[in-house]
C-alpha cells in the first residue's frame, strides 16, 4: 500500500501521522504513548536523541532512541553521572557542579541540521539560579542565523525567564522559578512557528520567526556555549535529566505527557545496556609523579603535599645592553650543544627585541655577541629578533621527526595577534608566514607551544579573557600554521587571574603536563610598582590531556613575598642543573631599576609527593598494567621513617611473593631505588592488571617507575647485580617453566635447562671477570626428557623441594 494512503488512515488504536518519507506510528493506550519511527525514501532525517543517564558512566553517555551508539553524546569539561537519587526519572542524571570555574557540556552528534520541525526539551534542576544555557551552538558576538540558543534565567536578571534565538530572531517569555526543584523546559519549532513550554504548559501563544530549515554551523551543546564564550556566567549548574532532541514539533498534549510521564515511558524505550568497563590504563614504563591523584584511589592518613622550590642565586641582573625595567617573559632550555639558553624581552630604538643569554651550567649566564641584528651601528650584541613578536617570543626545540632543517626551532610571538616563527639554530629567526595565525585570543602574555609526540601534534597555550579574568586556552595543530579553535583549560576551583602559563612537558614523564602560572590579584598591592597595582605569586597546575587540569594545590608554589606586581613570574622551562637538582627561574623587582631573574632549585620530580607524618599512612592505586622488570621509587624519609609497597591483584588481594612481609622497607633519601621482594620479579606480572598498596611513616613518595633492568652484560647474571652467583640460580629456579624475562638471558623463551646450563657455564663471572663466589655449582633438578610435559617438570621440581628442602 502506498505510504501516501497509509498516512491518512486511522486503524483501531493506531494513529499514523507523518510525511511519506517518515512514517511515525503512535500506539495510544491510556496513560502511555509509544513512538515507533519507520523510514522510507531517501530524504535526510534530522537527529533524534534522548539521554536519560540511567545506565551511563562518565565515559559513555548513551542515546536511548537510536540505541546503537551512533548518537552517544560527548561529555565535555566538568560533569559527572550521578545515581544517588538526584534524577527526575529513573536512577541517573548528569550533574554540572555549582560554582566551578570550568564549564561542562554535552555535545550532541549530528545535531547541526535540525530540519524544519523539531523539539528540544530537558528536565532541569538549576541550582545556581543563574542565567544558564540549555541548548546552544553559539560562540560569541551577535547570534548569527546559523547559531541557536535556548536558555533560562530563573531570577529574570536579563529581563526574561525563558528564551530562544532561532533563525536570527528572539522569542522570550517572563518566568521566575528560583527554587531547588526539577522543572521541564521545552521548545518546538514548526517551519517558522516557535512555542516555549514550562512544566508541560505552553508559555503564551506560538510566535513566528523566519521559516525554513534550521541548519547550524556546529552541533548543539547542552549546558554551555562554544569557545570563546564558554566559561562565562551562562554555564548551567545543577542536575539535568531526559535531555531530548526530537525531529518533529510535538503537540501541546504530547509535551504535557512528556513532562508527566518522563521520556522513557513517553517513547516506550529503556536505557541502553551498561557500557563495557574501560580497560585498566597501561602506564608502560613511564615515570609517574605524585602531583595529582592519577595513581591514588584511596588513602588513610596520607595526602598529597606541595614542595615549593628553594631560592638560589640571582642568575641575571637585567642591567645589560638593551635590557630594561620591563625585561620579562623568560624561556629557559638546553640547546643541542647542552648549553642553557635564556630568551627574554628587551628593547632597541625601533621597539621591543628578543635577547638571548647563555650558560654552561644553568647558573652563571653571559650575553653572547651573536652578530645577527645591527643596533647602534654594531652587531656585537645578544639580540636575535626585533619586531612586534618580541613582546613575548617564546622559542622551543621542535622534536617533531618531520620538522625540516630550517624549522628545528619554532616559536610563537605577538600581542593581540599571534605569529608563527622558525629557525634552524634558535638564533637566526624568520616568520613562517607574513600573516598572523588565524586563531582567537588576547595573546598579551607569554604564549607557549610544544610538540606532543604521544598525540602527534603541536599544542599551544595562550591567554584569553573569561568573565573579566585572565585565563589560559589550548589549541592544537598538525603543521604549526593551522590551529583548532582554542578551548579554555578546565579545572574545578574558582577562576583566578592567571597572567602566564609556563606549561611544560615534564622531562622524562612527557605524559604529564605541568604549569606554573603567575597568579595575579589586581585588587591588592604590597609594594608600589610604577604604573601598576596588584600582588602576584605562582601556583602549580597539572594535566594528563591538556584540557582537563588539576588544581589539587591552590597554595603558592612561589610565594608572593614583598615584591612588585608582575614579579614572581616563572620562566618557561625546567633545566637539569645537577644529578639531584632541577632548576627554573623567576622574576623579581619588575619595573624597578634592579629588575632581575633568580634561580629556583627543586628535587627532580619533587614538586609534590604523597606524604605521611609520624603516624602510619597508607594509600592504594587504581588498577593498571605496566611494562618493565623492576619497580623504582623516588622518596625521602626521616631517620625513623620508611616506605613499603605491596603488589595486589585487581580485586585488591596481595599477590603471593609481593606481600609487604616479603619486602624490606625503604628509608633514607633516594632519587631512584629498586624495590625488592626477595627472589620475586615484577617481570612475572607483565600484562597482568595490578594495584599497588603503600605504607608510609614520616616519608614523602615523589614518583615511581616500572623500568627495564639495564643488563650487566654478563650472560647468566639473571638478577643483574654484576655477578653470576647463587642468587641467579635461585631466580632461575623460582621461574622454572615460565616465560618471565630474565636479565642477561640471550636464549629467552620458556625458562628451563638451557638457562641452567648457560648460568652454570658463567658461574663466578662478573663484570671484572673476577671469580668471587666460591659456592659449589648446584646441580639442576631432575631433567625431564624433552618429550615430557611442563606439568611433570613442575611436579618433580616440587617433590625435590619437599624431600631435600632445596634443589
Amino acid at each position: 500500500m502506498p505510504l501516501e494512503i497509509l498516512n491518512s488512515l486511522m486503524i483501531g488504536c493506531f494513529q499514523i501521522l507523518a510525511p511519506a518519507s517518515q512514517l511515525s506510528v503512535r500506539l495510544r493506550i491510556p496513560g502511555l504513548m509509544v513512538a515507533l519511527v519507520m523510514v522510507a525514501g531517501h530524504d535526510a532525517i534530522a537527529v533524534q536523541s534522548l539521554y536519560g543517564f540511567d545506565s551511563d558512566e562518565s565515559y559513555r553517555i548513551g542515546d536511548w532512541l537510536t540505541a546503537d551508539g551512533s548518537q552517544d553524546a560527548v561529555g565535555l569539561g566538568n560533569y559527572d553521572i550521578v545515581k544517588d537519587g538526584s534524577a527526575a526519572f529513573g536512577i541517573g542524571a548528569i550533574e554540572f557542579p555549582v560554582g566551578a570555574s570550568s564549564f561542562g557540556a554535552l555535545e550532541i552528534p549530528t545535531s547541526s541540521n535540525l530540519g524544519t520541525s523539531f523539539t528540544l526539551s530537558v528536565m532541569a534542576n538549576e541550582l545556581g539560579n543563574n542565567f544558564s544555557r540549555l541548548f546552544s551552538s553559539y560562540n560569541g558576538g551577535p547570534v548569527g542565523a546559523d547559531e541557536f540558543v535556548f536558555d533560562i534565567d530563573p531570577s529574570e536578571v536579563t529581563g526574561f525567564g525563558v528564551r530562544t534565538i532561532i533563525n536570527g530572531q528572539r522569542v522570550e517569555r517572563d518566568l521566575s522559578f528560583v527554587d531547588t526543584s526539577y522543572h521541564h523546559f521545552a521548545m518546538t519549532y514548526d517551519n517558522g512557528a516557535v512555542q516555549l513550554y514550562y512544566d508541560g504548559q505552553p508559555l503564551g501563544a506560538a510566535e513566528s520567526v523566519p521559516s525554513g530549515n534550521v541548519s547550524l554551523a556546529q552541533n548543539l551543546r547542552f549546558g554551555e556555549d562554544y569557545p570563546p564564550t564558554s566559561l562565562t556566567n551562562e554555564s548551567f549548574e545543577g542536575f539535568a535529566d531526559d535531555v531530548l532532541v526530537y525531529d518533529r514539533a510535538l503537540t501541546s498534549n504530547e509535551i504535557a505527557n512528556l513532562h508527566s510521564l518522563g521520556a522513557a515511558e513517553f517513547f516506550g524505550v529503556s536505557a541502553p545496556p551498561e557500557p563495557e568497563p574501560l580497560p585498566p590504563p597501561n602506564i608502560g614504563s613511564r615515570i609517574e609523579v605524585f602531583v595529582d591523584r592519577f595513581l591514588v584511589a584511596d588513602s588513610g592518613n596520607a595526602s598529597l603535599s606541595l614542595h615549593p622550590p628553594t631560592a638560589q642565586e640571582i642568575s641575571l641582573q637585567l642591567n645589560g645592553p638593551h635590557e630594561t625595567t620591563t625585561s620579562t617573559y623568560f624561556t629557559a632550555l638546553r640547546d643541542e650543544d647542552n648549553k642553557v639558553r635564556l630568551y627574554y624581552r628587551g628593547n632597541v630604538d625601533a621597539g621591543e627585541a628578543t635577547l638571548m643569554a647563555i650558560s654552561d651550567d644553568g647558573i652563571n649566564f653571559t650575553r653572547p655577541e651573536l652578530n645577527v641584528y645591527e643596533e647602534d651601528g654594531s652587531t656585537a650584541n645578544h639580540i636575535v629578533w626585533a619586531g612586534p613578536q618580541s613582546h613575548n617570543l617564546s622559542p622551543f626545540i621542535d622534536t617533531n621527526p618531520n620538522a625540516t632543517a630550517d624549522a628545528k626551532w619554532k616559536a610563537l610571538g605577538g600581542t593581540g595577534q599571534m605569529y608563527a616563527m622558525k629557525s634552524p639554530d634558535g638564533i637566526h629567526w624568520e616568520l613562517m608566514q607574513q600573516e598572523p595565525l588565524d586563531i582567537t585570543g588576547a595573546f598579551d602574555s607569554q604564549n607557549t607551544a610544544m610538540w606532543d609526540a604521544e598525540a602527534g601534534l603541536y599544542r599551544s597555550f595562550s591567554r584569553v579573557w573569561i568573565g573579566g579574568k585572565r585565563a589560559i586556552q589550548m589549541s592544537t595543530s598538525e603543521d604549526f600554521i593551522n590551529w583548532t579553535t582554542p578551548e579554555p583549560i578546565i579545572y574545578d576551583v574558582p577562576l583566578e587571574h592567571f597572567y602566564t602559563n609556563a606549561i611544560v612537558q615534564l622531562p622524562g614523564a612527557e605524559g604529564v603536563l605541568v604549569g606554573f602560572p603567575m597568579r595575579l590579584d589586581p585588587s591588592r598591592t604590597n609594594q608600589p610598582s610604577p604604573g601598576q597595582t596588584g600582588v602576584s605569586d605562582a601556583v602549580m597546575i597539572t594535566s594528563r590531556d591538556g584540557v582537563n587540569w588539576d588544581r589539587e594545590f591552590t597554595e603558592p608554589w612561589i610565594p608572593e613575598g614583598f615584591d612588585t606586581t608582575r614579579s614572581n613570574m616563572p620562566a618557561w622551562g625546567i633545566i637539569e642543573t645537577g644529578e639531584d637538582e632541577w632548576s627554573t627561574y623567576s622574576t623579581e623587582k619588575y619595573r624597578l631599576s634592579d629588575n632581575r631573574l633568580r634561580r629556583l632549585a627543586f628535587r627532580p620530580y619533587g614538586m609534590a609527593s604523597m606524604s605521611a607524618g609520624e603516624e602510619l599512612g597508607w594509600f592504594t592505586s587504581p588498577t593498571f598494567v605496566f611494562e618493565g622488570d623492576r619497580l623504582l621509587l623516588n622518596f625521602q624519609t626521616s631517620q625513623d621513617g620508611f616506605v613499603a609497597v605491596e603488589i595486589r591483584d585487581e580485586q585488591g588481594m596481595p599477590i603471593p611473593g609481593f606481600e609487604l612481609s616479603a619486602m624490606q622497607p625503604l628509608s633514607g633519601d633516594s632519587l631512584w631505588e629498586e624495590v625488592s621482594w626477595g627472589s620475586s620479579s615484577v617481570s612475572t606480572l607483565l600484562g597482568q592488571p595490578i594495584q599497588l598498596y603503600f605504607e608510609l611513616v614520616d616519608a614523602d613518595l615523589f614518583a615511581l617507575q616500572f623500568d627495564a633492568v639495564p643488563e650487566s652484560g654478563v650472560v647468566g647474571d639473571y638478577n643483574n647485580d654484576g655477578l653470576v652467583g647463587i642468587a641467579d640460580y635461585t631466580l632461575w629456579r623460582n621461574n622454572l617453566g615460565s616465560t618471565a624475562a630474565l636479565a642477561n638471558d640471550p636464549i629467552g623463551g620458556t625458562i628451563g635447562t638451557n638457562q641452567y646450563n648457560q648460568w652454570k657455564e658463567s658461574f663466578g663471572q662478573s663484570l671484572s671477570t673476577v671469580t668471587s663466589d666460591s659456592h659449589q655449582v648446584p646441580e639442576p633438578p631432575l631433567v625431564i626428557p624433552a618429550v615430557a610435559s611442563l606439568f611433570m617438570l613442575t611436579v618433580v621440581t616440587a617433590k625435590c623441594h619437599v624431600k631435600r628442602g632445596s634443589c
